[in-house]
């Protein structure tokens, strides 16, 4: 979505006339990070995302709208699209948000399939002409639309029933489009262009026959649309009974048009789906440091564990127990569980090793409203991970929307964003984000701002308590 919006800015900077370089340049670096950073060649799809402390980790895992926009905004190349599209898991209830599965966390976007998500995976099936995930998609769609008698909003991937949901509702607005856009964008075709209504249908032969679509409004004409056949090739495009050279409408077409399409009837190829069983990763180890070893508890169902510094795997290994070399810097461990399948638990919280010369420790004990400024003593200057100790009581994190964001300022250089999530209604402390930064010996002025970027999904409530600042040097 990022890069889109960049592209957009670009078409709209050149109807306008204007220099759109900026935004070309912008749009470039974001595909390029989302390949470098990204793209999996050993899986054949995108990972979910970087995460971590202070240094960085992939997750592994497949997400399903990140790899279906990947598709249809062209950031994946033909053939990582072809790749995406025939090794992304699907379920039998259709493409679950995630997968694998976190253990121990309720069906809402983990464990569960969201129509709108699956909308979007069969529109990037027909752009990416595979049958298999085109068909499997309708499928899915409809499933959930006849079944319960309306449109869900989302469904346990395990069961397909939306019985189990954390938060569910009937006629879920983009649940509905998302059965729309089967019509519309996958069996019709729609492709709507700056100057024109494109026609690609993409009709598999279990769904040939003739489709109706009746007083379609574009812009100031009205459709009545008349497919027939099946396939992805139009052998015939007429409007009001004249046969065109291209299947599209003009931006500018006034009054009711009666319109017929004619496929080849061609079969489509049959490309591959990876159609699996749903799968839950392992738990989390949970680590400690005791006596210059890692330890933690076995996980039942692993075959090894992996042990990271700094980011990198250092060691893959059968035990629970993990010896650390002597070290003078600040160093980030984290473990994660392997199962039989070769998917990997998420990382464990990041576990800081840090000499006491290295660790600057600050109470603060304030809320962080439109501004919070903190002196902190540095004694020698260089480079330094920020975070805070904060408390959001305003609801869980799985199904809340109050996520307290500030900007954090070195005086009166912005450096980043700080983001507080919610932990629950109880005072249950942790830590933010860190963000890098060099800092010169003395005093420092360290400060969060509310600023107009800052903006929540909630829009009303974006607060939380500041504890502590901790500062840790490299």
């Amino acid at each position: 979505m990022h890069y889109k919006t960049y592209k957009t800015l670009v078409e709209m900077g050149k109807e306008l006339g204007e220099d759109v370089s900026f935004f070309e340049s912008i749009a470039a670096g974001i595909k390029e990070g989302l390949s470098k950073y990204l793209w999996q060649e050993d899986k054949g799809f995108y990972a979910q995302f970087l995460y971590g402390r202070n240094f960085y980790v992939v997750s592994p895992r497949a997400e399903a709208l990140g790899e279906s926009l990947a598709i249809l905004y062209d950031v994946a190349d033909e053939k990582k699209q072809t790749q995406i599209l025939s090794k992304v898991p699907v379920t039998t209830f259709g493409v679950p948000v995630v997968f694998p599965q976190q253990p121990h966390q309720p069906p809402y976007h983990n464990d569960g399939i969201w129509p709108f998500v699956q909308a979007f995976w069969t529109w990037a099936g027909a752009k990416g002409r595979n049958t298999a995930v085109v068909e499997h998609g309708i499928a899915s769609m409809f499933r959930q639309a006849a079944l319960f008698l309306t449109n869900k909003e989302n469904l346990v991937a395990t069961t397909g029933d939306f019985f189990g949901t954390c938060i569910n509702s009937d006629r879920q607005l983009w649940s509905v489009a998302g059965t729309l856009a089967m019509i519309y964008r996958v069996i019709f075709g729609f492709e709507f262009q700056a100057d024109s209504l494109l026609f690609k249908p993409f009709v598999p032969k279990s769904w040939s026959g003739e489709h109706k679509l009746s007083k379609f409004k574009y812009r100031k004409t009205v459709l009545n649309i008349t497919l027939r056949g099946y396939g992805c090739n139009i052998s015939k495009f007429i409007i009001d009974g004249q046969q065109q050279t291209s299947a599209k409408i003009a931006k500018d077409t006034e009054g009711e048009h009666e319109i017929i399409i004619e496929l080849d009837n061609k079969d489509l190829p049959q490309e591959q789906m990876n159609l699996v069983k749903n799968h839950y990763t392992l738990r989390v180890p949970e680590v400690v440091e005791e006596s210059g070893y890692l330890k933690w508890k076995a996980i039942d169902g692993a075959k090894s564990y992996i042990v990271l510094k700094n980011g990198e795997k250092i060691a893959e290994i059968k035990e629970n127990t993990f010896k650390l070399s002597p070290s003078k810097t600040t160093d980030e461990y984290s473990v994660k569980a392997v199962d039989g399948q070769g998917w990997e638990s998420y990382i464990s919280e990041p576990l800081v090793i840090v000499p006491e010369t290295h660790q600057i420790l600050q109470a603060v004990k304030s809320d962080a409203k439109k501004e919070l400024k903190i002196k902190v003593d540095i004694p020698e200057c260089g480079e330094y991970w920020i975070d805070f100790i904060y408390m959001n009581r305003n609801g869980p994190i799985n199904t809340d929307n109050k996520c307290a964001i500030r900007t954090l300022k070195i005086g009166d250089k912005s450096i980043g964003k700080i983001v507080l999530p919610q932990r629950g209604p109880l005072d249950n402390a942790g830590y933010t984000n860190s963000l890098f930064v060099r800092l010169e010996k003395g005093e420092n002025e360290i400060s969060l701002v509310l600023t107009e970027t800052d903006r929540n999904m909630n829009g009303v409530i974006n607060e939380a308590y500041i504890n502590s600042i901790r500062l840790l040097r490299k």
